[in-house]
This record gives C-alpha cells, sequence and structure tokens, in this order.
C-alpha cells in the first residue's frame, strides 16, 4: 500500500509540473519546446479567416506613427513573449467566460494574433542585425527565399483559380516580375496579394466554389504578406554591413506598436469585464511590456479606439484542422 500511495503522489507530482510548464510564459524560441509563433499560430487556427476588410479597419484605428513611438519604448522579443502570454490567457478566460465575446470580439482576437504572427516574422527577418555580416546576410538570403517561395505558391493558387478565363489569366499576367531586389520581390508579392484579395471577395456561387477547389484561403495570402514583411527587417540589416545595433529596426518598432496596441486594448476590454464579475481576471503585462502597458503608465500606451460595426460582430470559432 505504502508503494502504491508513493506512486499516486508522484504522477500528481508531474501532472503539476507539466501543468505549469504548460502554462508558463513562452519564449519567442526553443531547442524543444513550442515558439512563441507557433503558439499563436496554433489559437489563430481556432478561429475564422479575418477578411481584408476587417483587417484594413483595424489598421487604420491608429496611425504608423503612433505605433512607431510605443515601439521604440521596448524590446521586440519581449514583446512577442509577453504577447503570446496574454494571448493564451486570453483564449482561456474565452473558453471559461464565453459571453466576454460580446465586448473582446472573435475578429479583434485574430487580429491580435496576426499582429503577433507579423512581429514574430520581422523578428526571424531582422535576426541578423544581431549577428556578424555574414549571418546578417544569410538572414536576408534567407527572408528573400521564403518570400520568394511564397510568391510562387501564391501565384499558383491564382492561375488553379483562373483556369483558362482570359480575364483572370490577364490579371495575373499584370503581376510584376520578382526582379532581383528585395523591393521588386516585395512589390511583386503586394500586387499579388491585392489581386488574391479582389478575387476572393467574390460573392458568386461559381467563384466562391473555384477559390475553394483552387485552396486560395486566407493561409496562403497572409503567408506572403508576413514573408514579404520580413524581407524589410532582413534588407535593413544586410545593410548595416555587419555593425551591431541594440535597437530593433523601424519596420520592427513598427509592429512591435502594432501588438502593443492590441495588448493595451484587450486589458482595458479585460479590466471592464472583471469590474462587472470579478471571476473574470485581469490582462497583466509581463516584464517587458509593463513599463508601457501597467495602469501607471497607461497614457503612454492607450488602447486603439473600438473597431467599426462591421468588425464588431461576433464570428463562429472554427474547427481546428486535424493533426
Amino acid at each position: 500500500m505504502p508503494d502504491t500511495k508513493s506512486k499516486k503522489v508522484s504522477k500528481k507530482a508531474e501532472k503539476k509540473s507539466k501543468d505549469a510548464a504548460a502554462t508558463s510564459s513562452p519564449k519567442t524560441t526553443t531547442e524543444a519546446g513550442t515558439s512563441a509563433a507557433e503558439l499563436a499560430r496554433k489559437l489563430l487556427d481556432k478561429l475564422s479567416p479575418l477578411g481584408a476588410t476587417t483587417r484594413a479597419a483595424l489598421r487604420s484605428l491608429a496611425t504608423d506613427a503612433q505605433r512607431s513611438d510605443l515601439g521604440r519604448q521596448t524590446k521586440a522579443r519581449g514583446v512577442l513573449g509577453d504577447g503570446v502570454t496574454m494571448a493564451i490567457t486570453i483564449d482561456q478566460q474565452i473558453a471559461t467566460f464565453p459571453s466576454l465575446t460580446e465586448t473582446y470580439v472573435l475578429p479583434r482576437f485574430a487580429y491580435f494574433l496576426e499582429s503577433l504572427l507579423a512581429l514574430d516574422a520581422l523578428i526571424e527577418g531582422s535576426g541578423a542585425r544581431e549577428e556578424k555580416l555574414g549571418a546578417a546576410r544569410g538572414t536576408a538570403a534567407n527572408a528573400h527565399e521564403r518570400a520568394d517561395k511564397a510568391r510562387t505558391k501564391l501565384l499558383n493558387r491564382l492561375k488553379r483559380f483562373a483556369g483558362k478565363r482570359d480575364a483572370e489569366t490577364k490579371e495575373i499576367d499584370g503581376v510584376p516580375a520578382k526582379a532581383r531586389t528585395n523591393d521588386d520581390l516585395s512589390r511583386s508579392i503586394g500586387k499579388a496579394v491585392e489581386l488574391a484579395q479582389s478575387w476572393r471577395v467574390r460573392t458568386d456561387a461559381v467563384n466562391v466554389e473555384a477559390a475553394k477547389l483552387a485552396v486560395l484561403d486566407e493561409a496562403v495570402i497572409m503567408n506572403a504578406i508576413t514573408t514579404a514583411a520580413a524581407l524589410g527587417g532582413a534588407h535593413v540589416d544586410a545593410a548595416l554591413e555587419g555593425r551591431k545595433n541594440a535597437n530593433d529596426s523601424p519596420i520592427v518598432n513598427l509592429e512591435e506598436g502594432n501588438v502593443l496596441l492590441e495588448m493595451a486594448y484587450a486589458m482595458e476590454v479585460f479590466e471592464e469585464a472583471h469590474e462587472e464579475n470579478d471571476v473574470v481576471s485581469r490582462l497583466i503585462p509581463g516584464p517587458a511590456t509593463r513599463h508601457v502597458l501597467a495602469p501607471t503608465g497607461r497614457t503612454a500606451a492607450k488602447a486603439a479606439p473600438e473597431a467599426p460595426a462591421v468588425v464588431a460582430t461576433p464570428t463562429v470559432v472554427a474547427t481546428p484542422p486535424a493533426g
């Protein structure tokens, strides 16, 4: 009997240890564990895809100058880690209190998660800033390669959607060549993304079905957007020619600020929910963002305004894909 009790205690201790590990603050990158980006992607996959109009409406709620001003006050990797930790808490709170989505609507949560993924892509693209010249150039080349592959993948989906239709084929022909520079590749991807988004908003049954059959979905478009965004950070890093710089690049600051604004907005909504029902937990910023987002410093990071009514309609949570 003592041995059985000992085993039970051991199993309980092991379970507590695993639970604690699962809820601890994620690292931005891990050798054997799950990266912050992977955690954000898993949460985003549970939600309905965010439409281009909704994304544009939310982006319009603050200026790039405001985002950059916030981003300069923090470090990108710290913002990413704190942001993913907060997103996990939000997901858990919504699962426990589904009525939270009446005020913190799911499209807003999806936008927050997309912002985290965009920041992660920029961090990866600009990681060479902390390394030697060769590593910087290597990162730029990798970012270019990833963006090139994302462009090719998106163009293939566009061609499948177009089939032999003359009008659609002509529009694809209008996508600029990728050429050789990051700027040229980014412009080409931008045009392909615009074309894909314009086709995906077609509402007639034939085109809706054609998009499904061609797998011209939000995922392939978002992949192209994030890899193109990473080109900016990688290009800046390569241009530094080996100089070390302790500060994040301007384009990284921009996306840091976007994440901070979304964190501040979520904190205000959950604070309101907590005041109405103290069982709902407050969202507490982590050590990397506390000086910007803590209540005593709220004036430094005012949350973005409420989204327009068209964005504020709760969406149905999508079933996560198998595997």
